[in-house]
C-alpha cells in the first residue's frame, strides 16, 4: 500500500498522541488528514467517515470500546452508503488488534500502529522521525501501518497481536520507569546540598551520556560504577549514606 491509499485518513481523538500524529501528517503533504473529537457532534463524524480511507482511533486505552459504540459506529451507520474506511487502527501499544472487533463485520481490517516514543500534542509532531513503531494486524492493515511509518519517518517492527503486552512492559520500562529512577537520583542529589536545577542537570547529563553508552555499547560494556567493578567499600558507603538521610524515612 502505498501512502497516497491511506487518505484521506481520520483521526479520531485531540489528545497528546492524536493530536501529534494529525500535525505531522498535514505537515507531510500526502493527502487529506481529518481530524474529530467528541466535543465537535457527530454530524462531523459522519461526513469525515463517509469520505476517508483509513481510521486512526487515538483515544485512551480504556476508551477504545466506548468510542467505537457511542461514537464512531452511530455516526458510520447513519453514513449509509459510499466511501468508509477500509483499514482501522488504533495506537495502544499492550493491546491486540481485536479491540476493534465491533468493527469487523464491516470488512473492515483491523490492526495496531503504536508509536514507541513519548508525544506531547502538535508540538511534538518532529518527533516521529527517527524513532520506532510496532504494528500489528491483517495483512491489509499491515500494509497500511508500514506506509504511515514511511510518511512518518519511523521505523517499523511488526509485534504479534497476543505478545504485545510484553513488548509494551518493556517499553514502560525503558521510559516511565527510567523516569523514575532518573527523578529518584535526583532527590537522591539534592539531599547532598545540590540545588534543584543544577540536581536535575547533574543528573540529566548523567543519564543521556548513559544511554548513549548503552546504544552504541550494549548494557555490558557500558555499565559503569561500583557494581561491576565489585567495589564493596564504595557501595557499602552509598548503604551508610542511604541510611543516614531523609531518604530512609520515606514511603
Amino acid at each position: 500500500m502505498s501512502g497516497s491509499t491511506l487518505f484521506p485518513l481520520l483521526v479520531v481523538g485531540r489528545g497528546r498522541a492524536g493530536a501529534a500524529l494529525h500535525a505531522a501528517l498535514e505537515a507531510s503533504g500526502s493527502g487529506e488528514v481529518l481530524a474529530w473529537s467528541r466535543s465537535e457532534g457527530r454530524e462531523l463524524l459522519r461526513r469525515h467517515l463517509a469520505g476517508s480511507k483509513t481510521l486512526v482511533l487515538a483515544v485512551s486505552d480504556e476508551s477504545i470500546e466506548q468510542a467505537l459504540d457511542e461514537h464512531v459506529l452511530p455516526a458510520w451507520h447513519a453514513a449509509g452508503q459510499g466511501q468508509h474506511p477500509r483499514v482501522a487502527l488504533h495506537l495502544a501499544g499492550a493491546w491486540p488488534s481485536s479491540r476493534l472487533g465491533a468493527l469487523e463485520p464491516l470488512g473492515v481490517s483491523l490492526g495496531v500502529f503504536h508509536p514507541v516514543l513519548a508525544l506531547a500534542g502538535a508540538a511534538s509532531a518532529g518527533s516521529f522521525r527517527g524513532a520506532s513503531a510496532t504494528i500489528s494486524g491483517d495483512e491489509a492493515a499491515l500494509a497500511a501501518c508500514r506506509a504511515l511509518a514511511a510518511l512518518l519517518g519511523l521505523r517499523a517492527s511488526v509485534v504479534e497481536d497476543e505478545k504485545r503486552p510484553l513488548l509494551h512492559l518493556g517499553a514502560v520500562m525503558a521510559a516511565g520507569d527510567l523516569v523514575g529512577l532518573l527523578h529518584l537520583a535526583e532527590e537522591v542529589v539534592l539531599g547532598a546540598g545540590l540545588e534543584r536545577p543544577a540536581a536535575r542537570a547533574l543528573v540529566a547529563e548523567l543519564g543521556r551520556s548513559a544511554l548513549e553508552g548503552y546504544a552504541s555499547r550494549g548494557a555490558a560494556e557500558a555499565l559503569t560504577g561500583p557494581v561491576p567493578r565489585a567495589d564493596l567499600q564504595t557501595l557499602s558507603r552509598h548503604a551508610e549514606a542511604a541510611r543516614k538521610s531523609s531518604l530512609a524515612s520515606a514511603p
